[in-house]
């Protein structure tokens, strides 16, 4: 990695590599697909230890790779055997993820780690599905499913109210109405509408333009309303949708998500291995 001079010895694990400079560690795993968050894999590193004490965990960040890919990063600092650790941990990408787990001396494990993050390359640049940011409803619960992160009400299932937020996907000129399909058929099919659907022109405070389909009906007996978006920038399709309650306040937090979508950054690749594909 640029600017660093440490030499780290690697070693072949079970799902990875492992690298080591001194009592300092880096766990690397290119494909993880049973995952769990930063602040339960921060835990899981420092549970390694023996005898870990006066953790003081950091905040939960992101992280922007050099193909374009959202990071999540999460860390903390710990005391064993009267040494000052510090724990960081990466995860970019879901199904499979590459998970980066760092451990030892404060800074020196950590900065390697966050600069592996950012170069190594994924494969398919562009080309791959991937995260983006946008804000979930205060105090639901998100749940991840291949190629999706499926948010329930607090009060689910009391409350019928799932909303599905897919992943990013790579969007070409005149999609648009295969993709507005593709949320309307993952919905199901034992939903009964009552009447036609209204569908309005949508943009998102962070400039996401697309379509949004809204239907009020049944299912089993029970009267919900759904809701379906399908919104792209010139690079990527943001899509989701909605089934509940038709109650005011839950409609309005769903909005306010779909409002909050804001597209993936858009960096050229520093890997001279994907290069091409940009040229």
């Amino acid at each position: 990695m640029d600017g660093d001079v440490t030499a780290w010895t690697r070693t072949p694990s079970e799902h990875g590599v492992v690298l080591r400079a001194g009592d300092s560690w880096i766990r690397i795993r290119p494909r993880v697909y049973e995952l769990i968050g930063v602040r339960a894999l921060v835990d899981a590193t420092i549970a390694t230890l023996d005898a870990p004490s006066s953790i003081v965990h950091e905040p939960p960040r992101e992280l922007i790779t050099d193909e374009g890919e959202l990071a999540a990063v999460g860390g903390a600092r710990c005391i064993s055997h009267r040494r000052d650790l510090e724990c960081t941990v990466a995860i970019v990408g879901a199904e499979p993820a590459l998970c980066i787990e760092a451990l030892g001396e404060p800074a020196l494990a950590r900065d390697h780690a966050l600069a592996l993050t950012r170069e190594l390359g994924l494969g398919l640049g562009g080309s791959r599905r991937r995260w983006f940011v946008y804000d979930p409803p205060a105090d639901w619960f998100g749940v991840r499913r291949y190629g999706a992160t499926v948010w329930l009400h607090p009060d689910h299932p009391r409350v019928p109210a799932i909303a599905h937020v897919f992943d990013a996907r790579p969007f070409l000129a005149g999609d648009a109405d295969r993709f507005d399909r593709f949320v309307l058929l993952s919905m199901g099919d034992d939903f009964v509408a009552r009447g036609d659907s209204t569908v309005t022109e949508l943009r998102s405070a962070y400039g996401v333009e697309g379509r949004q389909r809204i239907v009020e009906g049944t299912r089993r007996g029970r009267e919900l309303v759904r809701m379906a978006v399908a919104c792209a920038d010139d690079r990527f399709a943001y899509m989701a949708h909605f089934e509940g309650t038709n109650d005011p306040a839950v409609i309005d937090a769903v909005r306010r998500m779909f409002d909050s979508f804001r597209p993936l950054p858009h960096v050229r690749s520093k890997l001279a291995a994907f290069a091409i594909w940009e040229a």
